[in-house]
């Protein structure tokens, strides 16, 4: 009889019933001529087998078991999220909707996500599962969603030219109402793109960080010089008491 155990859901039958089927047919049909040592092959590599057929069939027994999990409703997910706020534990959830816990510490994590963008309250007495979710694809013809984007466009260009052309009619209303000239000339250049601000920033952070190791390592090595004018001076002062003697 086979010794396997099955690891994690203890409800996964044993096929120790196959081993007997083949013992006993060795035993009905008298095969004396297996000598102990082959028997003993044998025995051991049925049970190797049975012990991997148990296996595979513990292994898809599980797969059935999450694929068979049903999927929530908008509904269900709402109420599910409403227990959640009143105080329900998430595994009593999973096993009350027969979903796995991550699945519902997912839909908790979303939908808290979604009230937090959103604005909500957390203590808001009813969940709109429908204005937390995301809207629909649109199922229409790509020619038509590609005309509705050109005439975006266009209608966005058309604002931008308009925009422009009233501001370049107001500096020039500006200038000539403008008598005497200005101190200074305006500075009427765009900012520089953020890409380029941060690459401009970064230089020069790395240009300070020169500066001031370079600054460290000057006065290391006047701290250096130091030193080595006092050796000079014990080294000259020692010399000279030597021509006195």
């Amino acid at each position: 009889m086979s010794d396997w155990i099955p690891i994690g859901e203890p409800d996964v039958p044993e096929l120790s019933h196959d081993a007997l089927t083949v013992q006993q047919y060795i035993q009905e049909n008298d095969l004396h001529r297996i000598t102990g040592k082959t028997l003993s092959c044998m025995g051991r590599a049925l049970k190797m087998g049975v012990e991997r057929m148990q296996d595979a069939i513990y292994e898809i027994r599980k797969k059935e078991s999450i694929m068979g999990k049903g999927k929530l409703t908008n509904t269900q997910r709402a109420a599910i999220y409403q227990a959640y706020k009143d105080g329900v534990p998430q595994a009593q959830l999973a096993k009350q909707y027969n979903v796995t816990p991550a699945s519902i510490c997912e839909l908790i994590k979303k939908l808290s996500q979604a009230e937090s963008e959103m604005g909500i309250a957390p203590d808001a007495p009813a969940v709109n599962i429908a204005a937390l979710e995301e809207k629909p694809m649109d199922k229409r013809p790509v020619a038509v969603l590609n005309e509705e984007f050109a005439a975006a466009v266009a209608e966005m260009e058309a604002q931008y030219k308009d925009a422009n052309a009233e501001e370049k009619s107001a500096i020039a209303e500006e200038s000539t109402a403008i008598t005497e000239p200005e101190p200074e000339a305006q500075d009427n250049s765009e900012p520089l793109p953020p890409v380029v601000r941060r690459a401009v920033d970064g230089h020069l952070a790395y240009l300070d960080e020169r500066i001031e190791a370079l600054q460290f390592r000057i006065s290391e090595i006047e701290q250096e010089i130091e030193e080595y004018r006092k050796d000079k001076d014990k080294l000259q002062a020692w010399k000279e008491q030597q021509k006195w003697r």
